[in-house]
């Protein structure tokens, strides 16, 4: 077993020729992670995500085609899916976030302060999300 993975990591993460997508792990395990682990109380939302995030660039959200006048070559391009999960789109979503939030800020140094839940309290929040915007 061990030579087996010493072979794979060596010729696979080695290869840059080889894509690595996180769409594809999702596309190739997460059907059978949920059905492994039924009991996990994943949120609709996020499982609704997943799906998007899954068929992201695909024929399932619709398509444009484009003709080359000249050469008549026709060329599809998928619709995205508009997640901020899929690694794709939400690149896209954090650039205009992060652009939106600079427009609001001042000039001037700025801190940083996270604040923390503790443990007792969060089944509070899994149950109602809306919960935590009253933190804020």
């Amino acid at each position: 077993m061990y030579e087996i993975i010493e072979w794979y990591n060596a010729n696979f993460y080695n290869d840059k020729s080889i894509k690595f997508r996180l769409k594809d792990i999702f596309n190739d395990h997460w059907d059978n992670f949920i059905n492994e682990y039924p009991n996990l109380n994943i949120r609709p939302v996020v499982l609704k995500e997943v799906d998007k995030m899954i068929s992201c660039r695909t024929s399932e959200f619709g398509y444009s085609v484009y003709e080359c006048p000249d050469c008549g070559e026709i060329k599809f391009s998928y619709h995205t899916c508009k997640s901020r999960f899929c690694p794709s789109c939400s690149n896209k979503y954090v650039r205009k976030r992060t652009e939106a939030i600079l427009q609001k800020c001042y000039n001037c140094n700025h801190r940083h302060i996270v604040f923390t839940i503790s443990d007792y309290l969060w089944d509070f929040f899994r149950k109602d999300r809306k919960l935590l915007d009253l933190l804020f």
